[in-house]
């Protein structure tokens, strides 16, 4: 196997179906080898889900033989919240085009809401997605050096509001779903489970210098509905979670349909 050094250089942008050639030094001396990539549209799925079901005993007190809905987020992009609801309305109304992990076509009892290794994305479509579990009530807080200076709030629009709900995190959770996390967490809509979250909840404007460089300046910071800081502390979580629980939807609901299932409710 060869091994190659790479180092990474701002490629200009160019147009879809043109192409551009990177050059690679293999490490060992080797010579040099020239590859042609071709540019291309790179369309992300923020959203995919599952129904499954009957669940093990072990996810939580009443879970036993109920229909979870799964619904995984993997950035917040400007199709995140549309997405979202599709899969919530789904979910609650099965039909024959949803993955169905069972021959009933009920719809689903509790949700799982996966947003481990969600780095963030737009500020507003975690909002957004608040809004679809929480009815009522503060989702996140903006504060600066004299205090909270604004507050994002539920609009009694919610989806789902009612039945249990898990929001599953690790140390790749940060940003906007950092802000969903807390809001969940601080009115008590959802358990959370697995690990410490990253801690990004701060908001930065760029300001030039004249030399042609810029300074990212701190304005503000994010803060849950119980103006609890994000940044550089992260959300903890109630429950734990073992690192090797998948992430895809098929995996997801064949786990939580076993006896090797964990817990996810409280």
């Amino acid at each position: 196997m060869r091994h190659y050094s790479l180092v990474w250089l701002l490629i200009p942008q160019g147009e879809e179906g043109t192409t551009v050639d990177i050059l690679l030094q293999p490490v060992s001396g080797r010579p040099s080898k020239t590859i042609s990539l071709t540019r291309q549209q790179i369309k992300i799925i923020p959203v995919s889900y599952a129904l499954c079901g009957p669940t093990s005993s072990s996810v939580g007190p009443g879970a036993e033989g109920s229909k979870l809905g799964y619904i995984r987020i993997a950035t917040f992009n400007k199709n995140t919240a549309e997405a979202t609801q599709e899969a919530l309305l789904a979910l609650k109304r099965p039909c024959h085009v949803l993955l169905v992990m069972s021959a009933q076509r009920e719809g689903a009892q509790r949700y799982v809401l996966d947003v481990r290794n969600n780095g963030g994305g737009l500020f507003p479509a975690g909002v957004q997605v608040a809004r679809m579990f929480i009815n009522a009530g503060d989702i996140v807080l903006i504060a600066d050096s004299q205090g909270v200076r604004d507050t994002y709030s539920a609009d009694f629009t919610a989806i789902e509001d009612k039945k249990p709900l898990s929001v599953l995190v690790n140390r790749g959770t940060a940003s906007a779903a950092e802000v969903l996390t807390g809001a969940l967490q601080d009115q008590r809509r959802a358990v959370v489970a697995g690990e410490q979250t990253f801690g990004k909840g701060i908001i930065q404007t760029v300001v030039p210098l004249s030399d042609g460089s810029a300074v990212a300046v701190t304005v503000a910071a994010y803060q849950t509905p119980n103006e609890v800081s994000i940044n550089k502390v992260g959300i903890t979580p109630d429950l734990s979670l073992p690192e090797d629980v998948p992430s895809t939807p098929q995996a997801f609901c064949s786990l939580v349909q076993s006896s090797n299932a964990p817990p996810l409710y409280k």
